[in-house]
């Protein structure tokens, strides 16, 4: 199979550790041409590292995220010369892994017969999306043309707000795709848990072969949920533990080592589960059919999903309306806070927030007649 394959990169330091190495021989394997974009500074001793696996390696200021490397290579081959492949895959270097060789995701992959696929698919009802760490898009997708006119029109190469990546790449192009009537496949099970918080219960529950390098953060970190997943991926495969020690030690201050891991007696696994929001995408589209004019309450990830995805359904969309009208940033619709629009207590919201912030404004629209909030 004619394969492509391009990497985004991305290390504060420059660096490329072994883990990158272990994914790019693996990718050099299954794929007739691998090009790596590195974004941001890289020493010459570190690029070397990536020179023995391909040849075809471009460094770019860190702008735009993996999203905006990806449209750079785009825009090298064009739209014809990402026509002549059968297959495509986008990778980062955001995870640990893969557990199982990529041969094996690939055949999984290709035996669907999607159109287009990636490892973990997440589904909260309003926020339905792959991961898109590792993506697959096959000769369908390609040969129409969708992928590169999508990111002609919806990706900015210099973007440097990463809640615009999400909302643009991650959340924009799975939508783009299955409004368009593509077909999609995930590995193994749909997920219900925040992946980089729950790396064990990933990994073993529900079968996906990698694990996020950000659940050692402080945000993410799990003691006994990461120490069973490092202690799994010892015993069940052949995956170096020492590549995950490495990069996590210089990176997060990780300072266990091997045998400190496989000693560690592990406690219950706490599970922290992704909000499922209960109102329906039938229940959104309905709402802002039966109303004329519709607002979002919060102009943050949440509420521009909504207006984006649904943008086709509004009679009248009123704007956006935001706590603290100075902290918004405007864009192709109007930003109000609540007390410019009181007096139009006909106006229907939908409150796109996460359920945290909604319950906490859920007293200041009580006197408007027509309000949805997407969480209980």
């Amino acid at each position: 199979m004619k394969r492509l394959c391009i990497f985004s990169f991305f290390d504060y330091e420059g660096k490329v550790d072994q883990y990158v190495i272990n994914i790019l021989e693996q990718l050099k394997k299954n794929v007739e041409k691998l090009i790596v974009v590195i974004n941001g500074e890289i020493g010459e001793q570190e690029k070397e590292k990536i020179q023995v696996i391909t040849a075809d390696i471009f460094v770019r200021p860190n702008l735009g995220f993996d999203s905006g490397a990806y449209k750079f290579v785009f825009n090298k081959i064009g739209k014809n010369g990402l026509m002549n492949y059968e297959q495509l895959i986008l990778c980062n270097d955001t995870f640990y892994g893969p557990f199982t060789p990529i041969d094996n995701l690939l055949i999984k992959i290709n035996e669907s017969k999607a159109d287009f696929g990636g490892l973990c698919y997440a589904e909260t009802n309003i926020m339905n999306y792959i991961h898109s760490f590792f993506l697959v898009f096959n000769q369908t997708i390609l040969t129409d043309g969708i992928l590169y006119d999508y990111f002609q029109k919806n990706i900015n190469e210099q973007e440097s707000d990463i809640k615009n990546v999400y909302l643009n790449f991650e959340l924009g192009l799975f939508n783009c795709l299955v409004q368009g009537g593509y077909s999609f496949y995930y590995f193994e099970k749909k997920i219900t848990i925040g992946v980089r918080k729950n790396c064990s219960k990933a990994l073993i529950d529900y079968g996906i072969p990698i694990f996020k390098k950000k659940s050692f953060s402080k945000e993410f970190y799990d003691k006994d949920g990461l120490f069973k997943a490092m202690q799994y991926i010892y015993y069940h495969t052949d995956y170096r533990l020492e590549y995950i020690i490495e990069n996590a030690a210089r990176l997060y201050g990780f300072k266990e080592t091997i045998q400190d891991i496989l000693a560690y007696e592990v406690g219950p696994i706490k599970e922290y589960r992704l909000p499922v929001s209960t109102v329906s995408e039938t229940d959104i589209i309905k709402f802002i059919k039966e109303n004329n004019q519709v607002y979002i309450y919060g102009a943050g990830l949440i509420g521009l999903h909504i207006w984006k995805k649904y943008i086709r359904y509004f009679h009248n969309f009123g704007g956006f309306i935001v706590s603290e009208k100075e902290n918004a940033v405007s864009g192709e619709y109007a930003v109000y806070e609540l007390r410019e629009i009181a007096k139009n207590r006909n106006a229907a919201i939908i409150v796109g927030m996460n359920s945290k912030f909604s319950e906490e404004i859920r007293e200041t629209v009580k006197d408007f007649d027509k309000v949805m909030f997407l969480w209980d």
